[in-house]
């Protein structure tokens, strides 16, 4: 099998690298572990719909594409893990310590530095592939109004974008084997572990209204798991909003 980063194309400007990977892989002219990096993208999207604002040429945009030969369908949040993890691990070497806002966003006391958005085609079998979308604040330091940081603003200096990018490559292929082998669980345990909130008292909104809860950690189809007025209750992505 390639490895992760074996092929890297690099675009100017895309309206969004997830879309141009779907684009390829509709024509049959994509490979397990294709790397597309842009300088500028258009129309980047984030969870719920929502827009990834960068400006060119400052940032890391980063979408890969994974094949699998046998992933079971009700384990599709290891690959959260699998790619949150690692990002926290190559931020780690450029000297940030974040946290893993669930389901995928990182941060540090000072915003939002990285977010990440998924998505899997499925088959009878299985997930047949992923496409993983990367966003990650690295030199860019004005964010208008929005509370986001950048690893220039976190570490004091300019970074290489290509450098990080490098190292989240390497991260991604060492835990690669973690995800398709019989590790998911230690993945699962080492996520939850960096969750943000695990195990402390966090303010949310639930149909707009604000609550109280502790974050417990996830589900085996991950969900978060929070312990409410109501007792334990489990939350997929669009039902909660928490309070930073």
């Amino acid at each position: 099998m390639n490895q992760i980063g074996h092929k890297i194309i690099h675009l100017d400007v895309v309206d969004s690298t997830n879309n141009y990977i779907a684009n390829l892989a509709k024509q049959g002219e994509i490979s397990h572990g294709t790397v597309i990096m842009a300088d500028e993208q258009t129309n980047g999207r984030g969870q719920r719909g929502t827009i990834w604002q960068t400006q060119p040429g400052m940032n890391l945009i980063f979408s890969l594409f994974v094949e699998y030969s046998d992933f079971p369908t009700d384990q599709q949040s290891s690959i959260h893990h699998w790619v949150a993890l690692s990002l926290w691990q190559a931020l780690k070497k450029t000297g940030i310590y974040s946290v893993i806002k669930w389901p995928n966003d990182l941060l540090t006391e000072n915003g939002k530095l990285a977010g990440i958005l998924i998505e899997n085609t499925l088959s009878d079998k299985g997930v047949k592939s992923s496409t993983i979308g990367i966003g990650l604040n690295v030199n860019q330091v004005d964010f208008q109004g929005v509370k986001a940081t950048s690893v220039k603003l976190e570490t004091g200096g300019a970074v290489n974008v290509k450098e990080i990018a490098f190292t989240l490559i390497n991260e991604l292929n060492q835990q690669f084997g973690r995800l398709i082998g019989a590790n998911r669980e230690t993945l699962k345990a080492e996520y939850e572990e960096k969750l943000w909130g695990i195990n402390q008292e966090v303010d949310f909104l639930r149909n707009e209204v604000l609550e109280k809860g502790v974050i417990l950690g996830t589900d085996a189809i991950g969900r978060l798991e929070v312990h409410t007025g109501r007792g334990v209750e489990y939350f997929d992505l669009k039902e909660v909003k928490f309070v930073l």
